[in-house]
C-alpha cells in the first residue's frame, strides 16, 4: 500500500490562507511565505499563536520608538522591526489556523499588536517633529503636532482599520460561509455580555468590552448595509448566507472593490510611512492618513453601501428586515 504523501510547504501554506482573492498581492509573495517559515518552526516548537503576538507587538513598539532618532540608520533599523512585526502578524493567524487555536483573544491581541505599533511610532514621530519646523515656515510643531496626530490617528487611522476589517469579513462571510468569517453583531456581543454580567472578571468579559462599541461603530458607519443583512436574515432563517445566489451576487460586486479593504489595514500604510520616513519626508505622513486614506475610505464605504442597497432592492424589495 502507497504511503500517503505528506503535504508540502506550498500546500501548508495555502492551506493556512483564509482566502487568497482578498489578499494583496505583496502578502501573497512577500509577507505570507515568509511567515509561514516561522510559522513552521514556531508549530515544531509548540509555541502558542498568542506568544507570536507578544513577539511581533514587541517588534513593532520597538521599531516604531527607533523613527524617533534623527538618524537614518538607526530609523532603518526601525523600519525592518517594523516589518518584522507585520510578517508575525501573518505568522501568529497562520498558526492558530493550522493548530485549531484560533481564539477571541487572539483576535482582541491581534488588534492589540498592530495599535502597540503604530502608537510607538506617533509617538516617537510627535516627540520627533515637536522640534521640526512646520513645511515652509519658520515656526516649530510645538504642541501643536500632538493635536495633529491624535485626530489623524483617532478620527481616521482608527476608522479606517474598522471599516476595512468590517468589509473584508463581510466578504468572507458571503464567500465562505459563517465558518469563515468572525463577522458578529453587537446585539449578539450585548447579549453574551449581559449573560456574563454580575461575575468574575474574565477574558471574555474584557474581549466584549472592548469590541462591543468597536462593532456598534462599525455598524453605525454602514445603515444600508445593516437594513440588507436584516432582510437577508429575516427572509432567508437559517440559509442565511447560504443563498447561494444572494452570496454569489455580492461577492461578484465585492470583489471589484475588495482590495481597498487591504490598502486600508496595513500595507499602504505602512509602507508610505516607511519611504517618507527613510527620506526625510515624515512630516508629510499625516497628510497621506488623512487625505489619501481617508478618500479611500469614502470610496470603500459608498462603495459597499451601494452594493447592498442594489441587492436589497434586487432580493429583498420592500423587506423592512424584521421577522
Amino acid at each position: 500500500m502507497e504511503k500517503e504523501k505528506k503535504p508540502g510547504f506550498f500546500d501548508e501554506l495555502k492551506s493556512s490562507r483564509k482566502c487568497t482573492e482578498i489578499e494583496e498581492p505583496i502578502d501573497l509573495w512577500f509577507t505570507e511565505p515568509v511567515g509561514f517559515v516561522f510559522t513552521v518552526v514556531a508549530r515544531k516548537f509548540g509555541v502558542h499563536p498568542n506568544a507570536v503576538t507578544f513577539v511581533s507587538m514587541v517588534c513593532g513598539l520597538a521599531g516604531g520608538i527607533l523613527f524617533y532618532p534623527r538618524n537614518f540608520w538607526i530609523n532603518l533599523t526601525g523600519v525592518l522591526l517594523f516589518i518584522l512585526s507585520i510578517v508575525l502578524d501573518a505568522t501568529d493567524g497562520q498558526l492558530a489556523r493550522l493548530t485549531h487555536k484560533t481564539s477571541e483573544l487572539g483576535r482582541l491581541l491581534d488588534g492589540l499588536s498592530t495599535m502597540v505599533g503604530y502608537a510607538g511610532a506617533y509617538f516617537a514621530l510627535g516627540f520627533r517633529m515637536s522640534d521640526e519646523y512646520i513645511p515652509f515656515t519658520e515656526t516649530k510643531w510645538g504642541g501643536w503636532i500632538w493635536i495633529v496626530i491624535v485626530v489623524s490617528a483617532l478620527f481616521f487611522h482608527a476608522r479606517q482599520d474598522r471599516m476595512a476589517d468590517y468589509f473584508r469579513n463581510l466578504h468572507l462571510l458571503f464567500a465562505l460561509g459563517k465558518s469563515g468569517s468572525e463577522l458578529t453583531t453587537s446585539e449578539s456581543l450585548r447579549k453574551r455580555a449581559a449573560e456574563l454580567k454580575g461575575g468574575k472578571p474574565s477574558l471574555e468579559r474584557l474581549y466584549l468590552r472592548f469590541y462591543i462599541p468597536y462593532t456598534a461603530m462599525q455598524e453605525r458607519s454602514t445603515p444600508r448595509t445593516q437594513e440588507f443583512l436584516r432582510a437577508a436574515a429575516a427572509r432567508d432563517g437559517e440559509n442565511f448566507p447560504e443563498n447561494r445566489e444572494v452570496a454569489e451576487a455580492y461577492r461578484a460586486r465585492s470583489l471589484r472593490i475588495v482590495q481597498l479593504t487591504n490598502l486600508l489595514t496595513i500595507n499602504l500604510r505602512a509602507y508610505a510611512l516607511f519611504i517618507l520616513l527613510l527620506l526625510g519626508l515624515h512630516v508629510y505622513y499625516f497628510p497621506f492618513l488623512v487625505i489619501v486614506m481617508g478618500t479611500l475610505d469614502v470610496i470603500m464605504v459608498r462603495g459597499y453601501e451601494k452594493i447592498a442597497s442594489d441587492l436589497k432592492e434586487k432580493y429583498y424589495p420592500g423587506d423592512s428586515g424584521t421577522r
